[in-house]
């Protein structure tokens, strides 16, 4: 539903232009996809927070795929709600964001400085 709601997207293109447009409050990348990628995304990303908490079967999962590596959520109810749930499985999983994004002010972005 997110995704036809165009609050959520998948794929390195498609986060991308959600990042060129500043239409992402939040990306998540897989904790095993590439590197190169991984990086691309982040130069993008500028202030936007980008996180790895899961790998790509999980994020796939999610999104009813068998996989995914990137995914951008748009401001909202949606990308609230993960920010809080990722707060929770920061107690069972580590993961971390670059430092560039530890400054900033929602809460994912504080409890990465955790890290």
């Amino acid at each position: 539903l997110a995704r036809r709601a165009g609050q959520v997207t998948a794929g390195f293109d498609q986060v991308s232009d959600y990042l060129r447009h500043h239409q992402a409050a939040l990306v998540l990348t897989a904790r095993d996809g590439a590197g190169e990628g991984r990086r691309r995304i982040e130069a993008l990303a500028g202030t936007t927070p980008v996180l790895a908490p899961l790998d790509r079967a999980e994020l796939g999962a999610a999104l009813g795929r068998d996989e995914a590596v990137h995914l951008a959520l748009a401001e909202g109810g949606l990308a609230g709600q993960l920010s809080q749930e990722l707060e929770r499985l920061r107690g069972f999983r580590e993961f971390s964001m670059p430092l560039r994004h530890a400054a900033g002010s929602n809460a994912v972005a504080e409890g990465a400085s955790r890290t």
